[in-house]
């Protein structure tokens, strides 16, 4: 099931290179992370309480960027996932 292609692509070394411009295009997972504040964590901790009782399809934005963040553990994802939420602004 995982086995590798046999037509590899290869490495586009650009975007790893110091020198090229198309590094600060780059998605750096990192480049966004914050740690949470004290006031923040917990005010995520409740919109998460808040959320056990609404169908997710009904969540606000906050919510689901406080779901990404606290539940799942993946705060470098929020800015990314941010930009795709259409509705609870």
């Amino acid at each position: 099931v995982f086995a590798r292609s046999r037509h590899r692509k290869a490495l586009n070394t650009s975007v790893s290179g110091s020198t090229g411009t198309d590094a600060s295009d780059a998605f750096d997972p990192y480049r966004s992370w914050s740690p949470l504040t004290e006031e923040g964590y917990a005010e995520k901790l409740r919109l998460l309480r808040e959320a056990v009782t609404i169908p997710m399809e009904r969540w606000r934005a906050t919510t689901v960027l406080a779901w990404l963040e606290v539940a799942l553990g993946m705060p470098q994802y929020g800015p990314r996932c941010a930009e795709n939420i259409k509705s609870g602004k």
